[in-house]
């Protein structure tokens, strides 16, 4: 697993929802950095800053995200789930 981006990807994603967040930001960090112009990659770096509770944070790897590919559609979903927590509502409302 130690060269495959996808491989630690899904084990980011396996380890936010068992809730071991700190192990899964390690995780999404080895995937960015073996793959970090991959639209799923950034999306997770930012989805497990969220998680860590760190509402600053991804709006960053989002906006990288669009970059990559302006309609990733799930990035826009959690940056307006941000948006909303942070009670910016007309940028929630906008994405």
């Amino acid at each position: 697993m130690q060269n495959t981006p996808s491989a630690h990807h899904w084990y980011s994603v396996l380890l936010n929802w068992e809730g071991r967040v700190p192990e899964a930001y390690a995780e999404a960090d080895r995937a960015y950095r073996l793959d970090p112009g991959s639209p799923i990659i950034n999306n997770l770096v930012g989805v497990t800053r969220m998680y860590a509770g760190d509402l600053d944070g991804p709006s960053k790897p989002w906006r990288k995200t669009f970059e990559i590919a302006p309609d990733f559609g799930v990035s826009h979903g959690y940056l307006a789930d941000l948006y909303a927590v942070q009670r910016k509502y007309a940028e929630a409302e906008a994405e």
